[in-house]
């Protein structure tokens, strides 16, 4: 596979790397693991309160199972196919990482998984067809990032 280009990062955790000219991946990195979203779907007409989406969930480069969010207000769903030992250590390490969106509560792989989707949608949304769009992208939410985390 092609060494990716990392062209942004968003609160601390969120890279995101560019695959080639029109697509993107964003992988949260966290105590030596990488979590990502592959084959990425996003329904549009279908997201109501949350993104409605499906794709393969990707742990450490190995393709664990899949994820979703049915996009009526729920946080997202994943089913670890045979994998679940990898996914509980994330989970464990993920409990002792901070949250930025709710410092009082422990983050959980669906919170990392939903994070993820919504970078995604943001790149999909904006039709982001050239690098320097991309990189525009990628400034922009680590900006609002920054915002919400300060007020």
């Amino acid at each position: 596979m092609a060494k990716m280009k990392e062209i942004g990062v968003v609160e601390n955790n969120y890279h995101i790397l560019q695959k080639n000219v029109r697509n993107y991946v964003v992988e949260f990195r966290v105590g030596g693991h990488t979590i990502s979203i592959t084959n990425f779907e996003w329904y549009e007409r279908m997201s109501e309160e949350t993104n409605a989406f499906s794709g393969d969930l990707v742990l450490d480069g190995i393709n664990v199972g899949d994820c979703s969010n049915d996009g009526k207000g729920g946080c997202a769903m994943y089913h670890a196919f045979g994998k679940w030992e990898l996914a509980n250590e994330i989970s464990q390490i993920l409990k002792n990482t901070e949250n930025y969106c709710f410092p009082s509560m422990a983050l959980s792989l669906e919170d990392v998984i939903d994070n993820i989707a919504s970078i995604m949608v943001c790149f999909i949304a904006n039709k982001v067809s050239t690098h320097a769009k991309a990189v525009a992208v990628a400034t922009y939410l680590q900006t609002q990032a920054d915002k919400y985390r300060n007020s």
